[in-house]
């Protein structure tokens, strides 16, 4: 599994993810990228180069934090699909980030620009965070992190091939 995306990686939520993703037989690989944003994902080849690296069968992207109050989201669907396009055939899912107040409508923007069934948007439960208020602590990120894996595995069993 190749996890790509801002801070939000590395400020908790790689704590359960690395452990889960290894217990589950996956070898874990990421690419956080500090204040990074959906236009420079799509516009640098750093997304085409950590794939190319890695040749991940899964990638998970944790991005949208440092774009969640901007006066034009919408503008941000062309690099929501650019990302999408660089991820290729390879299955993705697309965790939102876990919003601390309400946004401008990205959350939005990527939940129309991306595959149905490939984005967790963030339930708004409370988290525990980091002195900053947005990041989330190691204890906020693994509520965090164990409601994805529960949006995740229904994901999974919806999409499953159903028995004749």
């Amino acid at each position: 599994v190749l996890v790509v995306g801002d801070s939000m990686i590395v400020t908790g939520l790689e704590v359960w993810m690395k452990p889960f993703i290894k217990r589950h037989g996956g070898r874990y690989e990421r690419l956080a990228w500090a204040s990074s944003t959906t236009i420079a994902w799509a516009k640098t080849k750093r997304l085409e180069w950590a794939i190319g690296r890695h040749k991940p069968d899964l990638v998970w992207v944790v991005l949208g934090a440092n774009e969640l109050f901007l006066d034009k989201p919408d503008d941000m669907a062309v690099h929501v699909r650019k990302i999408v396009e660089k991820i290729g055939t390879r299955p993705f899912r697309w965790f939102g980030p876990p919003i601390w107040r309400k946004d401008s409508g990205i959350v939005r923007v990527i939940s129309e620009n991306v595959p149905t069934g490939s984005f967790y948007p963030f339930n708004g439960k409370k988290i525990a965070r980091d002195p900053d208020g947005r990041h989330p602590n190691v204890k906020g990120a693994r509520v965090w992190f164990g409601d994805m894996m529960q949006w995740y595995e229904e994901r999974l069993r919806a999409e499953a091939p159903r028995p004749r």
